[in-house]
């Protein structure tokens, strides 16, 4: 998990709306779902919206949807009604916007309004590929977290056999430094770990357990350890530690 959400969390200060801003959409929800998860302690709580689910909110007809741009000024105001009840065990709701960038101008100026008035029952996190073109007044209202840029390139290295774990952590580490020397040992440290995410991220989703949702927490917090010019050896090293088949 990145840094300063795992430093919110440890210090039970969390932020009224947070900005989760990177290339990678994926990797964005990722980290807003398991961030969500440890705040509201249930799944129940969290609700994500996309073109999909503002289809289900609006009840629209095919055709609308086919058509759809923009989140609606609708859909924001259904959520912030939401916002605003409390629930039985106290437990904050989180609001996840995934492409916020896509929010209509009505729409971004409803959930400015929101922000503004900041409900103790809620938390916001907007996801953002390209921020720039987020109205400013609703960037300046967001705790700001920015992800690293995943890599392209394809390792020469079984990521599926990952899971039988053979020898240790460190053998691995060393294995995928190996196999990564053409595009360099960063960009190999990075591609596993991201190949990895997906696959602990796909279990995950099949058979939930508190084990792979530490492994997957481990494993985006590598991540970003990695983006701060840790080194590739220490950040695969102390991943694969964490992770449990």
């Amino acid at each position: 998990m990145h840094r300063s959400i795992a430093a919110d969390l440890e210090s039970k200060r969390l932020a009224d709306s947070y900005l989760f801003a990177g290339p990678d959409a994926e990797t964005l929800l990722q980290a807003a779902l398991e961030f969500a998860k440890k705040i509201s302690g249930s799944p129940n709580e969290v609700f994500v919206l996309d073109f999909k689910t503002q289809t289900e909110l609006l009840a629209l007809k095919p055709d609308e949807a086919a058509r759809q741009k923009d989140y609606r000024i609708e859909s924001i105001r259904l959520l912030v009604s939401r916002s605003q009840l409390s629930t039985l065990d106290s437990k904050k709701k989180v609001f996840i916007i995934d492409g916020a960038e896509d929010l209509s101008p009505a729409a971004a100026n409803a959930l400015l309004k929101s922000l503004e008035e900041a409900s103790k029952h809620a938390v916001w996190i907007l996801l953002s590929q390209s921020s720039e073109r987020m109205l400013p007044t609703v960037l300046s209202r967001c705790r700001k977290v920015n992800f690293a840029e995943g890599q392209a390139e394809r390792l020469e290295i079984d990521e599926d056999a990952f899971s039988k774990l053979p020898g240790s952590a460190f053998s691995w580490s060393a294995q995928v430094l190996a196999a990564g020397k053409k595009v360099g040992g960063r960009k190999a440290a990075e591609q596993f770990l991201k190949a990895l995410s997906l696959r602990i991220s796909e279990d995950l989703h099949r058979n939930p357990t508190p084990e792979r949702a530490d492994s997957l927490l481990a494993v985006l917090s590598a991540q970003q350890d990695l983006a701060r010019n840790v080194s590739p050896q220490a950040v695969l090293d102390l991943a694969l530690l964490s992770v449990k088949p």
